[in-house]
């Protein structure tokens, strides 16, 4: 094939005709690839249920960071101090831990794991329900409870600045309909 160059030489070159076959499969792949993934962050953006995995990954991770700045040594994540408040709040009566599978949405195995962390701190200890003893019971121990005492205020004070974090841009108004549509879409998927 021959072409004029701009300064007007005749320039000679081979087309390789399957280098350029490739060349524009792989571009047109790239593209294609490229417009699915264009097209799913736009499905995305407009899908409730991704938004609210976003929001929950990212209020775990601002809770996780700031009670192991409370709890220091014992590192627990967000729900292992709420478990630790919920213990707390019960005054020494003791939990079954089903309950607080249910309460925190949680599998048998994962409230399990997290019982076991807090048990191997010396910050929670188990028992059994007197009337079946198939029911796992949970109490502060006198650790924990000490725990509990000196860090009670702080753990408030983040839960109340993470929630504000959430709700800092909403008015009252928003804030009643989000914890509402919350409720419903919380209700739906039970």
């Amino acid at each position: 094939m021959r072409y004029k160059s701009m300064n007007g030489k005749e320039n000679h070159f081979k087309l390789n005709r399957s280098k350029v076959i490739k060349k524009f499969t792989a571009t047109i792949a790239f593209y294609k690839i490229y417009s699915k993934l264009h097209i799913c962050e736009v499905k995305m953006k407009k899908e409730i249920g991704s938004k609210i995995k976003v929001a929950n990954t990212l209020i775990e991770r601002e809770l996780n960071n700031q009670m192991s700045s409370i709890f220091g040594n014992y590192r627990l994540t967000g729900v292992q101090s709420m478990i630790l408040v919920v213990l707390y709040e019960a005054d020494n009566e003791p939990i079954i831990q089903k309950e607080l599978a249910d309460k925190f949405v949680l599998s048998h195995p994962t409230i399990r794991s997290v019982v076991r962390r807090l048990e191997n701190a010396g910050l929670v200890q188990t028992g059994f329900l007197a009337s079946d003893h198939r029911q796992v019971t949970l109490n502060l121990t006198l650790k924990g409870r000490d725990l509990m005492r000196a860090q009670i205020d702080k753990i408030y004070a983040v839960m109340n600045e993470v929630n504000h974090k959430i709700s800092a841009h909403l008015t009252e108004s928003e804030r009643n309909k989000l914890v509402a549509i919350l409720d419903v879409i919380i209700n739906n998927l039970k």
